[in-house]
């Protein structure tokens, strides 16, 4: 038998796999039962972030209800009390779940009454979906709740004109919610602790998050895309990697916060992240205080208190930001580090130190230590003219006396 080695060149085998790929996605497309899944886009939001979900028969949820099935859910779902107004709401209460399908324990779509999901229990904790999933809904409150959940606790997809507030995270999830082309939610006085983000804000305008603990969060506390008029107020952000993030937002309000000990950075602005105002925040312990990303400009910074910072306060692309009126004390390193972008390259323009307050005693020995060697220097210059004029009163005085 003749063996025949074959020599493939880099062309050759970027053509095979390339075909190889295609060949799968077309036996995909043949063996895909379209009658079994339901696949619905619900939005490319921006910065190419999407959310999917697969809906038919083998999407389930514990509790799954929709408005549109009928127009006394309580009559419908015998786990449902109240009847929709505002004084006597829908109200999903006083249990507790465990997801066993592997989905959501809560599935609520289609409705406009008045809702409120409290005083529950869920877990979620072998499924890659989050405890609840709200969709196109308004008037919802979700409130005095406890969730044990892997990946997440809340989403809300396409929701309006409702609040979640007073829950508790029994242990860490990825994420705490995740809000989705949503207008006018408020999430205030929950205690937010995560692997991953706690609050994640998609498309979204109008929101509130006020007065929560978001402490130990994996990589950020909360974090704006394309988000506008977001306000985000009297939050305690501790121990987390990054405190707020901001990614092609306009328009929101960071005020009133303390944030403490977030080891990379307390304020993060990028991607185009426009006309935000950040005041009155009391900013402690991190190696940044407050980044402005790339063409991140027509921002105001003000009345900010800034101390203990590691590597540097304030760092920014260049861009018309204003900064005035922040205390910025006991940092490391510079004030400001100004940087531009110029044909790829990142060139330092400015760079402006100063000393901590503890180092001016060094700082001060040293200016004496200086001093004193120049007065050193100085005495010797006037003894050497001394000895000079020594010398020339010996020579004219050796010419008067006779040795001899």
């Amino acid at each position: 038998m003749v063996k025949i080695k074959m020599k493939m060149n880099r062309n050759d085998k970027i053509y095979i796999a390339s075909i190889t790929i295609i060949s799968i996605f077309l036996l995909s497309l043949v063996f895909f039962d379209k009658n079994d899944y339901k696949v619905i886009n619900e939005g490319n939001y921006s910065m190419g972030v999407s959310s999917w979900s697969v809906e038919g028969v083998n999407t389930t949820a514990e509790y799954s209800i929709d408005g549109n099935i009928s127009n006394n859910l309580s009559e419908y779902y015998n786990f449902i009390q109240g009847s929709g107004t505002q004084t006597d709401p829908y109200i999903l209460a006083d249990f507790e779940a465990n997801s066993t399908h592997g989905f959501y324990n809560i599935y609520i779509k289609n409705i406009k009454d008045y809702f409120h999901i409290t005083n529950l229990t869920l877990h979620n904790v072998d499924s890659g979906y989050s405890n609840i999933r709200i969709r196109e809904c308004s008037n919802i409150k979700i409130y005095n709740n406890n969730f044990n959940a892997i990946v997440g606790n809340i989403e809300m997809v396409g929701c309006a004109n409702s609040s979640i507030y007073n829950n508790t995270i029994i242990s860490k999830p990825y994420y705490f919610l995740d809000l989705f082309v949503c207008k006018n939610i408020t999430i205030s006085n929950n205690r937010i602790s995560t692997k991953y983000e706690g609050i994640q804000v998609f498309s979204s305008s109008d929101i509130i998050i006020e007065s929560n603990d978001l402490i130990d969060n994996g990589r950020v506390g909360v974090s704006l895309h394309g988000a506008h008029n977001v306000q985000i107020i009297r939050n305690n952000f501790k121990d987390n990697q990054n405190g707020i993030e901001l990614r092609s937002s306009i328009k929101n309000l960071i005020d009133n916060n303390n944030f403490t000990n977030n080891k990379k950075l307390a304020i993060k602005l990028e991607w185009s992240s426009e006309y935000n105002i950040i005041t009155s925040n009391n900013i402690r312990k991190s190696q940044y205080a407050i980044k402005f990303g790339d063409k991140s400009a027509n921002n105001i910074l003000s009345n900010n208190i800034i101390t203990n910072i590691y590597i540097k306060p304030i760092k920014f692309w260049i861009g018309d930001n204003v900064v005035v009126d922040n205390v910025i004390k006991q940092s490391f390193w510079g004030v400001l580090y100004i940087f531009t972008w110029c044909m790829g390259a990142t060139t330092l323009v400015t760079y402006l130190p100063y000393y901590l307050v503890k180092k001016k005693k060094k700082l001060k020995e040293m200016i004496e230590s200086y001093h004193s060697k120049v007065n050193q220097k100085e005495r010797l210059g006037e003894l050497e003219t001394e000895l000079n004029e020594l010398k020339e009163k010996y020579f004219e005085l050796s010419k008067k006396v006779n040795f001899s």
